[in-house]
């Protein structure tokens, strides 16, 4: 209380002449185990774009060796690759560019996002921009009937990264949350004390027995039902990975 707000019930010394307003110390550092039991998406992905995986199933050629035989039994232009597919390359745009003839470079350009209007790309799928692969992971596209939690999600759409709840649910949130907090003693004067009969002239003794206070240090009360904030985490969900770039064939 500010000095004179409160006075003895006696009309003894003014109660706030030598007492001091207490805090509670500051150890309520504390530790919770977390227990995941719901929650979670349906499964733990990277940022990704959905593709079709094609697999050869006969041999170019019918299997022969030496040279490949006649352009279509490679690809639609002989060189084994069709439009829209992706490769992926350590190069750069520039280095990998340089590898081919400037007719064959042409048909090449890095999955940024690119304008690429009238090439045979835009024609076939009538989109005039090609995907912007950077920093994203290729997915099949499609529902799985094997395995029907594997959804590739549609061709050409973008995903963004997820993460599930984990399958064995190890960890706890327990309810150990009481906690208490010494309060600090306030300090009385020796009018205080001699009033009493305490027999002691410091004005930082602990209250003993007065006006029902224990001898024991007073505790905050302890505080169960209260609840806490996780967090952490990280910007993205991604496997260990080696950074490339994607090229798509445009003509």
């Amino acid at each position: 209380h500010g000095s004179g707000s409160e006075m003895r019930s006696d009309g003894g010394p003014n109660w706030a002449s030598g007492h001091a307003v207490g805090t509670t110390d500051p150890a309520g550092g504390h530790t919770h185990t977390v227990t995941i039991s719901g929650g979670g998406d349906p499964q733990t992905r990277p940022i990704s774009f959905s593709v079709r995986w094609l697999i050869r199933i006969k041999a170019i050629n019918g299997g022969a060796r030496g040279p490949a035989g006649a352009a279509g039994a490679k690809g639609a232009d002989g060189d084994g690759w069709t439009i829209g597919d992706i490769k992926q390359s350590i190069l750069t745009e520039t280095q990998f560019k340089a590898q081919f003839s400037t007719t064959e470079a042409a048909k090449w350009v890095l999955a940024d996002g690119r304008n690429v209007a009238g090439t045979a790309y835009a024609t076939l799928t009538g989109s005039a921009t090609v995907p912007d692969l950077r920093g994203g992971y290729l997915r099949m596209a499609g529902q799985n009937s094997t395995n029907t939690a594997w959804n590739g999600g549609t061709l050409n759409s973008y995903q963004e990264d997820t993460t599930r709840a984990p399958r064995n649910t190890a960890f706890t949130a327990d309810s150990n949350g009481g906690h208490r907090h010494s309060a600090g003693i306030p300090s009385w004067s020796t009018d205080d004390f001699a009033h009493y009969g305490i027999n002691d002239t410091g004005v930082s003794k602990k209250i003993s027995n007065v006006d029902g206070w224990s001898s024991q240090t007073p505790y905050t009360d302890y505080a169960a039902a209260h609840t806490h904030s996780v967090s952490g985490g990280d910007t993205e969900t991604r496997p260990k990975s080696y950074t490339v770039n994607y090229f798509i064939k445009v003509n």
